[in-house]
């Protein structure tokens, strides 16, 4: 069997949680671009984002640099489509409570503008 390189394990183990490349970027803080690089093998990260990574990806350190030979592998999930439906959904939510955070702000501000307005007719 053939040695995978660090760019392909990132990338196997990426998809096997379900993340997109953009939303592993954003999550460990670096370009989607780099990540591109990383994953292409034509850059490596540095320590602590190789240790950002193995985190997010739930994956030994010693598995993205070595591979299989570092200890027996790692178990995959052969269904991602659900992990990735997941994280769809998480992204989603996040959205929503950035919106009805904004709205909860909103109608606190007329809620104290309202009860200003009561206290001086009264």
């Amino acid at each position: 069997m053939t040695q995978s390189t660090l760019g392909e394990r990132i990338e196997r183990a990426r998809s096997a949680k379900g993340f997109s490349p953009s939303q592993l970027a954003r999550r460990v803080g670096i370009a989607s671009k780099t990540l591109a690089h990383w994953e292409a093998d034509r850059s490596e990260p540095r320590a602590n984002k190789l240790a950002m990574l193995a985190g997010m990806l739930d994956v030994p350190v010693v598995w993205l640099l070595a591979g299989e030979e570092a200890g027996g592998g790692i178990d995959l999930p052969v269904e991602i489509d659900e992990t990735s439906s997941l994280a769809a959904k998480v992204d989603a939510l996040i959205k929503i409570h950035e919106k009805l955070t904004v709205l909860l702000f909103e109608l606190s501000g007329d809620i104290s503008r309202l009860q200003r307005q009561i206290t001086k007719a009264h």
